[in-house]
């Protein structure tokens, strides 16, 4: 699309929301890395209630189920967030006239339909990467694309599904017997890290998108001073 044609009037700031997801991912950093440590305590508390060792368990098994609460908690408002984050980033690229692939509907939708929710998201992303690079192109001829983005957001979108997928397991691992949910404990202990890498990865693919929406707002607030300079 010619630069001429771009108009940065309808432009929504989008720090707010970025400040508010990176919050909440570090608010749920920390809750899974509670329950993680409480896991690891109870499963040793369970393999001795296995083996007879402890009598009663009751007290760990509370503090770990409100842990995974809170746990829980904090990934819906993750989720929360980022869509709200995401979305205003995908269309804000419209607002300024650019085109966009998707209907900016679809960087929520694009993590629900079946099927469609296995590449959407990460395409979505890619595409702010890139435009939000060509708009940067516009006030500042010298600016550079990152090579490492890439690489942050597929590393990003393949641990994401590896986290979905070992958490369906465990949750639909079969408990009919204290063997089993003590090899169950294991593989929450182990969806437990892959959430944290998740939670991390998300953080620095907030942050590196984000890096270019800054770059921008800086961009569009010193052209707003100038011209009221004139």
């Amino acid at each position: 699309m010619n630069e001429n044609e771009l108009n940065f009037e309808n432009y929504q700031s989008n720090l707010k929301r970025k400040n508010n997801v990176i919050l909440s991912f570090y608010i749920a950093l920390g809750t899974s890395l509670l329950s993680f440590f409480v896991g690891i305590y109870y499963y040793i508390e369970l393999d001795k209630f296995v083996n007879s060792e402890v009598e009663d368990i009751s007290v760990i098994e509370g503090i770990y189920g409100i842990t995974g609460i809170m746990q829980g908690i904090s990934i819906i408002v993750t989720m929360i967030f980022f869509v709200l984050w995401f979305r205003r980033a995908y269309a804000n690229l419209k607002r300024v006239g650019l085109s966009i692939e998707n209907n900016d509907n679809m960087d929520f939708w694009g993590f629900v339909i079946p099927i469609i929710n296995f590449v959407k998201p990460l395409k979505i992303a890619k595409e702010i990467d890139l435009k939000y690079d060509y708009l940067l192109h516009k006030f500042n001829e010298n600016h550079h694309s990152n090579p490492n983005n890439y690489s942050i957001l597929t590393a990003w979108w393949i641990v994401y599904w590896v986290d979905n997928i070992v958490t369906r397991i465990a949750t639909k691992y079969n408990l009919s017997s204290l063997e089993q949910i003590l090899d169950n404990q294991k593989i929450m202990l182990f969806s437990d890290v892959v959430s944290l890498i998740s939670i991390l990865l998300t953080i620095l693919m907030i942050k590196t998108l984000s890096k270019s929406e800054n770059e921008l707002e800086q961009y569009l607030k010193l052209e707003e001073l100038n011209s009221n300079n004139l």
